[in-house]
């Protein structure tokens, strides 16, 4: 009997060793598989990416100038002087109706009050004024192109050409204009030009300037700054005007409101009110220097929005909202200055009416140039509006001039319009990098375009006595929409080749995962019932959340539907404990984690129309600041007890980092809250970050150090489980510090979560020896995730980005630093839902280990497979730029974030 213990020990501890020596094997199999999927992820976003978010090849070359006045092919000035004034987000039914019919009772009242609040379009082009202040006044619903972000637009508005949805990735950051553009003609030309206010401007045209008064436009929270050092410094250029031709002016003041409040608020009315009044005062002064100074009598004043805005202070999609905004162009004159004073008040029925016309912002950089004498830049795709061409051709009785000589005139503006689009479009067409984006359908588009134009065109020369100038007007305009019209299509065309491509890649990464995941698993789903259970469980959940994402309304609600999916999962595994061995302790962990899941719940809104704007946050937090420090104190305890070693009652340097940084989290968030501004004072809230930036940095290198030594063998062997868990906790601090709002509490909650889930897998060992609640277990991690990353205030919405986190410890922007702090405030979610799979697997199996990744991961791919899907099938539907393709940005990056961070921890902590 003896004898055959001992073999049998002896086989044990051969098969052990044996096992031993093909870890390392198993770790570079496993380690291989994951950056295999990584990096099928990679190149999958990648392909998807150039299909779908195609941008549009610039051409460098510039327009020539006009030649002096008298020549045959001059272009003369109808205006000398130009002030235009930029209110950012704009929205048209703040001024008129703009086609906008349909809303419910309580918006339509709200902006019926709105349109109220700026009266001064009406005072200038209201129809109950006489005839020769009207004929003076063009009021047009100006229409905008995606994307609806301010650098694109003001590139569209100088350029006349279409910048494209990939262009919105550089919003935050303009570079120097390279295209022809009206800024650029204005300075070749000798124009004195003046920009204030938005430094988007400056950033874009660095050298076209003559004077500049740039303001940030990245301090959404600041309301005031920037509209009161525009108008501190508008009004005293207007009143010298010596030494301008062209001022720019752009306020920023109602896109702040919008983003820090709502267009429904006393803000926004009292910020209309403001602007309503700047553009008074522009025009009184104007008319007032145009009737003693003979230089302003050919004055004009724009009033423009480069785009709307929603209800809730968004923009950057093609929704009406965001792309519906004013132009209103006015020819100063000298016989109204007695009125333009004080609003006129007008009875409501009039203050309803329609805009009366509707010009698109693609046509106004040509427009413009042919009314200040500018030739049109080469890139320009638009046409000339004859309607705000013409107002400059009146006298001052207002009269147009015959209309015989009004046409031939404007004939002449459309063949220089048109002589432009041709060369541009010879120009893109012969371009090499623009044949390889154009397919040759389109290519030969244009070109069947031009020659059928050219064709109708060599008709009317054949019969000069007989030509019809009329005629003549209508074949260009023809020929200029259908160019522009297929420009738009050409550059939102979509290479579905490369699409496909992309989408294979990433069914190749899952082929990858669920290759091994199957062998774990579903390998058990004929002799083990409860497999067979779970498994259909897990199959019609991923399944749900797979199918969904053909559904906008699913992904506008997705962190509401993440919560539920969660609990149905957390009830399945609490029908399971009844089997369990510890089923007391098991049953009071599943209780805990359904009762988090509830209060994390209520913190998602149920629509992504709902997001916390700043207003929002303020009073949230206002009520919540207290309860969300003490969930962080008592995370903070169970971190602690998670780290520290058995019998030991002396707290080491690592656990004293640890406290000294999380008491300065909590100090920073009262600090912070109580709105401390001292910033000479020791306990300044930039101050504690930045040595709360410091310690984790500190933190985390130490750690990286001490699983280097254990993988070389040079230092002590330390526990797996206890570095991943210091990793967690290390981490604490700085996540909290780096969420806006009720972020903080939806943060500490995830940590109380994090907590009890240690306990229910690793302490009680929930799932030992249950494969089917393991395989739940991965699936219900991933939906941690998402449910983290819509609890602490984020959406799959470039507007939900908390764009303050990177001023966090510092008050001056840098790129790279910003860029780490925003990625962390966003991914929060991802790393710790990584991090919670290694610590329950930390002493699993180093192929058990791998498998779980990549059943974890595997989540998250079939995820991404259908949002491409989606994106394509809903290619050319009407959300595409609002809903789908933020979407697959936001998934994409969090993809490669989760596969990056998997690797790190298989690396450091397996």
């Amino acid at each position: 009997m003896a004898y055959c213990q001992v073999r049998r020990a002896m086989a044990q501890r051969e098969a052990w060793v044996e096992g031993q020596r093909l870890v390392p094997a198993l770790r570079r199999e496993g380690a291989l598989k994951l950056t295999g999927v990584f990096l099928l992820h990679l190149l999958g976003m990648c392909l998807f990416t150039s299909g779908f978010l195609l941008s549009r090849d610039q051409v460098d070359a510039k327009s020539k100038p006009y030649p002096r006045q008298g020549d045959n092919n001059s272009s003369g000035a109808q205006y000398d002087k130009v002030v235009v004034m930029v209110v950012d987000a704009l929205r048209s039914d703040f001024v008129c109706i703009a086609n906008d019919s349909g809303r419910g009772d309580e918006s339509f009242r709200a902006t019926r009050a709105h349109r109220r609040a700026l009266p001064v379009f009406r005072d200038l082009c209201g129809d109950t004024f006489e005839d020769r202040v009207r004929k003076r006044c063009q009021l047009y619903e100006f229409v905008a192109d995606a994307p609806t972000t301010t650098m694109q637009r003001i590139k569209g508005l100088t350029t006349g050409s279409l910048p494209t949805f990939v262009d919105i990735g550089s919003s935050l950051s303009a570079k120097e204009m390279e295209e022809d553009n009206i800024m650029f003609q204005l300075n070749r030309r000798g124009s004195r030009v003046h920009v204030m206010g938005d430094d988007t401007w400056v950033d874009l045209f660095p050298n076209e300037f003559s004077e500049r008064f740039p303001f940030p436009s990245m301090e959404v929270n600041d309301l005031h700054t920037v509209d009161d050092g525009v108008s501190s410094l508008l009004h005293p250029a207007v009143q010298s005007g010596k030494d301008w031709d062209v001022l720019v002016a752009h306020y920023l003041g109602v896109d702040h409101v919008g983003h820090t409040f709502d267009i429904f608020g006393r803000e926004m009315l009292q910020k209309l009110e403001q602007i309503d009044e700047e553009i008074r005062r522009v025009a009184k002064a104007l008319e007032e220097r145009a009737a003693n100074e003979k230089e302003f009598e050919k004055t004009l004043l724009l009033v423009m929005g480069d785009h709307g805005q929603t209800e809730t202070g968004e923009h950057g999609g093609n929704s009406h909202e965001e792309t519906s905004t004013i132009l209103m162009a006015y020819r100063v004159s000298p016989e109204s200055a007695e009125w333009l004073g004080e609003s006129s008040p007008h009875p409501l029925a009039s203050v309803d009416r329609a805009c009366p016309k509707v010009l698109n912002q693609l046509d106004f950089a040509a427009t413009f140039s042919e009314m200040v004498g500018l030739p049109i830049p080469f890139s320009n795709v638009g046409q000339v509006s004859y309607d705000l061409w013409s107002m400059g051709m009146r006298n001052d009785l207002g009269d147009l001039m015959p209309e015989g000589r009004l046409l031939k005139e404007f004939d002449s503006v459309l063949a220089r319009n048109t002589k432009q689009v041709n060369e541009y479009l010879s120009t893109f067409l012969l371009q090499q990098s623009s044949s390889k984006l154009l397919s040759g359908n389109s290519a030969e588009q244009f070109l069947s375009y031009q020659a059928e134009h050219g064709a109708t065109m060599e008709g009317f020369e054949s019969k000069p006595q007989g030509v019809n100038i009329q005629a003549r007007v209508e074949e260009r305009q023809k020929y200029l929409n259908a160019v522009a019209n297929h420009a738009r299509a050409i550059w939102t065309k979509f290479d579905f080749r490369l699409m496909a491509v992309g989408i294979l890649s990433n069914v190749a990464a899952a082929v990858i995962q669920l290759r091994d995941t199957r062998e774990t698993f579903f390998s058990f789903m004929k002799t083990n019932r409860k497999v067979k259970h779970s498994m259909v469980l897990y199959g019609l959940v991923l399944s749900m959340l797979s199918f969904a994402m053909l559904s906008n309304s699913y992904i506008l609600s997705e962190g509401y539907m993440v919560c539920f999916l969660i609990t149905t999962l957390l009830f399945y595994m609490v029908k399971e404990s009844m089997d369990a061995t510890n089923n007391g302790p098991s049953q009071i962990c599943l209780a805990s984690l359904l009762l988090l899941n509830a209060f994390m719940c209520h913190l998602i809104p149920e629509h992504s129309g709902d997001i916390w704007n700043g207003n929002t946050q303020k009073t949230s937090y206002q009520m919540n600041y207290l309860v969300s420090d003490a969930l962080f104190l008592v995370a903070t305890y169970l971190g602690l007890i998670q780290m520290r070693k058995k019998g030991s009652s002396v707290i080491n340097v690592k656990e004293f980092f640890y406290l000294y940084a999380s008491c300065l989290a909590v100090l920073y968030s009262f600090l912070k809250n109580r709105g401390h501004q001292d910033p000479d004072a020791v306990w300044h809230p930039a101050k504690l970050a930045k040595q709360i930036h410091g310690l984790t940095g500190l933190s985390l290198a130490w750690l990286v150090y001490e699983c280097k030594l254990r993988s070389s063998g040079t230092g002590k062997p330390k526990g797996r489980l206890s570095f991943a868990v210091r990793a967690v906790f290390c981490l604490l601090p700085e996540f909290y510090i780096l969420q806006m709002g009720n972020g903080r509490l939806a943060l500490a909650l995830a940590y109380l979560q994090l907590f009890v889930s240690i306990i229910l897998y690793v302490k009680i060992q929930f799932f030992h020896q249950r494969i089917d609640l393991e395989l739940i277990c991965t699936l219900l991690f991933g939906l941690y995730a998402a449910q983290i990353f819509h609890a602490t205030g984020h959406q799959c919405q470039f507007s939900s980005l908390q764009y303050n986190s990177a001023f966090v410890g510092f008050d001056t922007f840098n790129w790279w630093r910003g860029a780490a702090l925003l990625s962390l405030n966003t991914w929060t979610s991802h790393i710790l839902a990584v991090l919670l799979v290694t610590i329950l697997y930390s002493r699993q199996h180093v192929k058990k280990q791998t498998v779980a990744f990549l059943a974890f991961g595997f989540t998250f791919s079939m995820q991404s497979i259908f949002v491409m899907l989606c994106s394509t099938i809903h290619s050319r539907h009407l959300m595409v730029w609002g809903v789908f393709a933020p979407k697959f940005i936001f998934n994409s990056i969090g993809l490669c974030v989760l596969d990056a961070m998997i690797l790190a921890a298989y690396a450091l902590f397996l």
